[in-house]
């Protein structure tokens, strides 16, 4: 009886001690904000056959789709670039795009490419933005019946932090192609460098029209 009572007294000891409440650290960051765009070029123009240096054809094609092409005061507005939260040189979140996905630098470089891991496949694997771009985003992967499709890095991010400010690079392309009777017209930008070798991938009626720039985001 005498050894239940203590056993009874051990156990309401330590069932009454306090328990140290856990406590998670969170990750100290930098957040940094979309400010103003930066090394603008001039435009150049493009056919799958090489660049085309003539400038009358390039002032046109220039002047034809000015709208489309950004200056030193223009405002980037695309919501998927106004701001990063840097943890550390090869940790930071584009908080910019929900879901919110860590980007871990891969490489380091001129600019340095930042992975998430998250792929989305791309059926056409000569499709021009897969290959324009300096840093490839994509690699081929073949399914069990033989059928060959890309899959791209997305999101994924190519910046160069100096000092306290982020510079991302773009690729502003407007590529049109004419026809007998038809006209076809799209502009897409990029998040990459320029790679004049991804040419190739335009169809023998298409014209490109290049401009790259960077967007500075400086820190908060």
């Amino acid at each position: 009886m005498r050894i239940f009572i203590l056993l009874l007294a051990f156990v309401s000891i330590i069932s009454c001690k306090k328990t140290k409440p856990v406590v998670y650290q969170s990750r100290k960051f930098t957040t940094y904000e979309n400010s103003s765009l930066t090394k603008l070029t001039s435009p150049r123009l493009f056919t799958k056959n090489g660049e085309i240096t003539t400038s009358h054809l390039v002032n046109k094609f220039t002047q034809d789709f000015d709208q489309y092409l950004y200056t030193a005061s223009s405002s980037f507005n695309d919501s998927e670039f106004q701001s990063f939260l840097m943890y550390s040189d090869d940790s930071l979140v584009n908080s910019s795009i929900p879901p919110l996905y860590d980007l871990v630098r891969s490489n380091t470089d001129t600019y340095d490419f930042y992975k998430s891991g998250r792929l989305a496949p791309v059926n056409d694997t000569n499709a021009l933005f897969l290959h324009i771009g300096q840093y490839k985003r994509h690699f081929l992967a073949t399914t069990p019946l033989g059928y060959t499709y890309a899959e791209y890095e997305s999101p994924a991010c190519i910046l160069k932090k100096v000092n306290d400010t982020l510079f991302v690079p773009f690729i502003r392309y407007i590529v049109v192609s004419r026809q007998p009777g038809m006209i076809s017209f799209s502009a897409e930008k990029m998040n990459n460098v320029f790679a004049s070798s991804g040419a190739q991938k335009l169809g023998n009626k298409d014209t490109m029209l290049i401009q790259t720039f960077d967007v500075a985001f400086i820190k908060k």
